[in-house]
C-alpha cells in the first residue's frame, strides 16, 4: 500500500470503490526517459500525476455511474511509438502534451497548462482542468468532454 498523502487523498476521494487490478508503483524516471527520447516534452503536471498514480491500474465506476471505467497510469504502454501524432494534438490544443496513461483505447495527456485530454487516432477530448476534475469527470455516467476532433 502506498503511503503518499496525495495518493491517499485522491484514492479516498475518487478511487476507494474501484477494483485495483495492479499497483506497480514504478520509478517514473525510466518512463520519462523513454518518452523524452521519442520527442515528448515532460511537464510539471505530468510529473505530479505520475508521482501519485504511476503504475496504478483500476477498474470501477463512480457514485452515479453505471458504466465501468478502466484507467492505467503507464504512459509508455499507451504512448510509446505514437509520437507522430503529437504535432497535430499539440497544435489543436495550443499546448505541449505529455502522456500519463490510458483509458480504454484512449491515451491520457496532460498539457503544460494543466489541462487533461484523452485522444485516440481519430478523436480528441478535453476532460478536465485538474486531477480532481479529470477523475470526477471520467467516472461520471455522462462525462463532460469537450470534443476537439474537428481538425484531426
Amino acid at each position: 500500500m502506498r503511503v503518499d498523502k496525495k495518493y491517499n487523498y485522491y484514492f479516498e476521494k475518487y478511487l476507494s470503490e474501484v477494483e485495483i487490478i495492479s499497483d506497480e508503483h514504478e520509478s517514473i524516471a525510466a518512463w520519462v526517459k523513454v518518452l523524452m527520447n521519442e520527442g515528448y516534452v515532460y511537464n510539471d503536471y505530468a510529473d505530479e500525476i505520475l508521482s501519485i498514480f504511476g503504475g496504478l491500474k483500476v477498474r470501477g465506476r463512480g457514485e452515479t455511474s453505471k458504466n465501468y471505467v478502466e484507467i492505467y497510469f503507464n504512459p509508455v504502454f499507451f504512448a510509446s511509438g505514437e509520437y507522430d501524432r503529437m504535432s497535430i494534438y499539440n497544435s489543436l490544443v495550443r499546448d505541449s502534451l505529455f502522456p500519463v496513461g490510458g483509458l480504454y483505447d484512449y491515451t491520457i495527456f496532460i498539457g503544460k497548462k494543466g489541462k487533461y485530454y484523452i485522444a485516440d487516432w481519430k478523436d480528441m477530448y478535453e476532460c478536465g482542468n485538474s486531477v480532481d476534475s479529470f477523475i470526477h469527470n471520467i467516472f461520471m455516467d455522462a462525462p463532460n468532454l469537450l470534443e476537439l476532433t474537428e481538425s484531426l
